[in-house]
């Protein structure tokens, strides 16, 4: 993964990756069914029911991918043939579901999160025929990953996954009607506030928290 994630670092050898069939690699890792919203009975074993035990199993599969695998995600979002990719065969809602799952080692969640941010931003505002708009999945109540991306974003601790959470915002307050009431409701406004008022923030980011509250 971590080699692929670099092949992808640039438009021309991202799209070779793309012909290669690196897509069909990565769905062929993540479960192809939703993995939320995982019951309690789904958690702890204790239940029995078929679809129950699927779940799990299939939560344990994504808690077991390692943060480079999203970072590649993130990197085959660059061109529109990987964002079209990531809508339609159901990688986008595999990255949101990551969010509301944790592996208990703190580190690697922030890093997940920051990839999972990285692949928000390249994708928000984009549409397929087959899926439709990516916003809809991805300011969907059901997922609250509007919720986690705020959260990103007031981790001071963090530069980078700061960068990608700002750059997701930024992109998603581009549609008005649909994404800025969410992120709003999620604490967005707050979280950019508090960028603007500190000391000496970085102007990467900086540029992304403006766009975003403009």
């Amino acid at each position: 993964c971590r080699a692929l994630a670099r092949l992808a670092s640039s438009n021309e050898t991202c799209a070779r990756l793309l012909e290669l069939g690196v897509v069909r690699i990565a769905t062929g890792v993540l479960p192809r069914q939703p993995v939320l919203p995982l019951k309690k009975e789904a958690i702890d074993g204790t239940s029995d029911d078929p679809e129950l035990l699927r779940m799990r199993d299939d939560t344990l599969r994504v808690l077991k991918l390692p943060v480079v695998f999203w970072e590649l995600l993130a990197a085959l979002g660059r061109l529109p043939e990987g964002k079209h990719a990531l809508l339609t065969q159901n990688l986008l809602r595999r990255a949101l579901e990551r969010l509301a799952l944790d592996n208990g080692r703190p580190k690697v969640e922030l890093a997940v999160h920051g990839a999972v941010a990285s692949i928000v931003a390249r994708c928000a505002n984009s549409h397929a025929l087959e899926t439709g708009s990516a916003n809809d999945l991805i300011v969907s109540r059901e997922l609250g990953s509007a919720r986690w991306i705020v959260k990103l974003l007031a981790n001071a601790g963090y530069a980078r996954g700061r960068y990608h959470a700002a750059a997701a915002l930024a992109a998603l307050c581009e549609d008005e009607a649909r994404a800025v009431p969410i992120v709003v409701d999620g604490g967005a406004i707050a979280a950019l506030v508090s960028v603007l008022g500190e000391h000496d923030p970085t102007h990467p980011l900086l540029r992304h928290v403006l766009t975003a509250v403009k």
